[in-house]
């Protein structure tokens, strides 16, 4: 399997992978592929990888500008991952956990902060991820459970990374 960013070529298989993903999730979500066409589209600072075997996408993990601002300094810019998607015939395989890797690992390389996610507490902090409220870093959406949402601290200090995280401005819709 190769992890790569994506090229203009891989749209389309993108799109697909992600609604089958997330069509078999047992979260029942719907719209990620609209989403992450959207930020494709708006977002200045991303990362968009891809899990390629035997010439196909299997997986897609996304990673767009986030936002970390405690009141008094000016706000920190990290990233945000998501959503991560795979094949629901490529799950528990190690797909997304490769792309996970694979992104964090560029982000580190890039000087990136933080990366924040809202997610699994038993899943994300393999990774790194911690939750967020043991370093005064919380979530700006509404009623989002404590433990779900985290962050991974790539900064030298991670004393210096508290406050209010916030998304793209393409998670939060208009109203």
């Amino acid at each position: 399997m190769i992890i790569r960013p994506e090229t203009s070529h891989d749209i389309p298989q993108i799109h697909r992978v992600v609604e089958r993903a997330f069509s078999q999730s047992e979260l029942g979500h719907h719209g990620e592929a609209e989403l992450v066409d959207t930020l494709r589209a708006s977002c200045d600072q991303s990362l968009s990888l891809v899990a390629e075997l035997d010439g196909s996408i299997v997986g897609h993990a996304l990673f767009t500008r986030a936002t970390l601002d405690n009141g008094q300094d000016p706000p920190r810019i990290g990233m945000g991952m998501a959503p991560v998607s795979v094949l629901p015939d490529r799950q528990q395989g190690g797909v997304g956990s490769q792309l996970i890797r694979d992104g964090i690992q560029r982000l580190r390389t890039e000087k990136v902060p933080f990366v924040i996610v809202l997610g699994h507490p038993s899943y994300y902090p393999r990774f790194g991820f911690l939750q967020a409220s043991t370093l005064g870093v919380r979530s700006d959406f509404p009623d989002v459970p404590d433990d779900h949402f985290m962050i991974h601290p790539m900064d030298s200090d991670p004393s210096r990374l508290s406050g209010i995280a916030r998304y793209h401005d393409t998670f939060y819709p208009a109203g």
